[in-house]
């Protein structure tokens, strides 16, 4: 039997994708079928249901994209060419879901004669080649550093001045013998001289009167004129 006659009937197991209530499923599912979601009801009572008959390979995978977007757990069941020709009532119908069994998911549901062959890829890779850091060779030895000559070094005392300064001068102290203490309270300034005091002669000066004129009228300054009289004028309110 060719394996393009092979027909598929569409299963609704009764059971719904995780994550996926039977509100949701039923109106996903009403939506692919053009119908209301109160007319798919009767088939969300747990037992399978066949929703679709007769159905070519190509078909059978379409509607199982569908299905499984919409929310269902489908199964397909596959049936000879001739069986397809067989009016609809007359095909067998599990009786309760005892005769079914749920593919883990991700499984291939066609039988291995029933699925497509594609001719294997060649893809010339002598070109390539891989890497490996295991593979780069080994870094060159190095010889060891030698070992520096301390023999010449010491350690200075705990407190010692490392730094290599020329030694200070010695402080010459001055001769103070000659030198002696004033009592408290002396006059250290004994060289200051006595100023003479002045008493000039003032017998020929006398105080002018009040408000006299003291200095030369033509050192004077002259005489403000007196402020205009104004009494007769006045503020006008006219523009």
């Amino acid at each position: 039997m060719n394996s393009g006659d092979v027909r598929f009937d569409l299963y609704f197991t009764g059971q719904l994708a995780d994550g996926v209530d039977r509100a949701t499923a039923q109106t996903n599912l009403a939506r692919l079928f053009r119908s209301t979601p109160e007319k798919m009801a009767g088939l969300f009572n747990g037992r399978p249901q066949r929703l679709k008959q007769g159905l070519s390979r190509e078909e059978a995978q379409k509607y199982k994209v569908a299905l499984t977007r919409a929310g269902l757990v489908v199964a397909f069941k596959s049936l000879a060419a001739a069986a397809a020709d067989t009016p609809a009532e007359a095909r067998p119908m599990p009786a309760s879901a005892a005769d079914w069994s749920l593919a883990p998911p991700g499984s291939d549901l066609l039988h291995a004669d029933e699925r497509p062959r594609s001719k294997p890829m060649e893809v010339d890779i002598s070109g390539l080649s891989l890497s490996s850091p295991f593979l780069a060779p080994e870094p060159s030895a190095r010889p060891a550093p030698a070992v520096p000559d301390t023999s010449r070094l010491s350690v200075a005392a705990l407190g010692a001045d490392l730094t290599d300064r020329p030694a200070a001068p010695p402080v010459s102290v001055p001769d103070t013998s000659a030198l002696t203490l004033a009592p408290a309270g002396s006059d250290l300034e004994p060289l200051k001289t006595e100023a003479t005091p002045v008493s000039p002669d003032i017998s020929g000066l006398s105080l002018a009167p009040a408000g006299s004129a003291v200095m030369p009228e033509g050192a004077r300054r002259p005489t403000p004129p007196p402020a205009p009289d104004t009494s007769h004028l006045q503020l006008s309110d006219e523009g």
